[in-house]
């Protein structure tokens, strides 16, 4: 099991000294399908995950902290997806992360269109909650899922594609990298 209560607590702690500076949200990648026994256990594992989101959806909200998940784009798969933006809604300033890591925006498989379920999906329930697209950038096994080895350029004119392709939907407000993008900086 995984519990965010020390993180939590960490980030409150901070925001209550005396310091200028201020954390401004949490942002949790719970990768609970990479559990061994998640095969056979996919509803367990998706009851557990929507638990603790909302646990942590209840303290973030006592807050003005932002609340972020980042999640895998097929999780609209089960309906944990849309369960999870019910739950995210209630928060202020609420947002996911669609891990569509694809070394490609084009194509059946590629990042638009391994995004666009989501996006329907959010826009459907009217929620408020902010989805970023998130790109991989450091080295993977499965060179399709990831920007390693590709220049920056490349990097740069996929983001504004995939910026273009989605700004159909009011949803989509960001291309949001993450620390990934530091490792490939260091590339070049």
């Amino acid at each position: 099991t995984y519990n965010s209560q020390p993180i939590y607590e960490y980030v409150v702690d901070f925001n209550n000294n005396d310091w200028e500076e201020k954390l401004v949200g949490v942002q949790f990648d719970i990768e609970y399908y990479n559990q061994d026994d998640y095969k056979g256990n996919e509803d367990i594992y998706s009851k557990n995950y929507l638990t603790l989101a909302s646990k942590i959806a209840t303290e973030v909200k006592k807050t003005d902290l932002k609340l972020g998940f980042a999640i895998p784009y097929w999780l609209h798969r089960d309906g944990t997806f849309e369960k999870l933006l019910t739950i995210l809604k209630e928060t202020t300033d609420s947002y996911v992360v669609l891990m569509s890591y694809r070394d490609t925006p084009y194509g059946d498989n590629g990042t638009v269109a391994i995004s666009e379920k989501s996006f329907e999906i959010a826009e459907k329930n009217s929620s408020n909650v902010k989805i970023y697209i998130g790109q991989e950038t450091i080295k993977n096994k499965v060179k399709s899922i990831t920007y390693f080895e590709k220049y920056e350029e490349e990097l740069h004119e996929a983001s504004t594609e995939i910026a273009e392709k989605l700004s159909q939907h009011k949803k989509c407000l960001d291309i949001c990298f993450g620390a990934s993008i530091q490792a490939f900086q260091r590339r070049f």
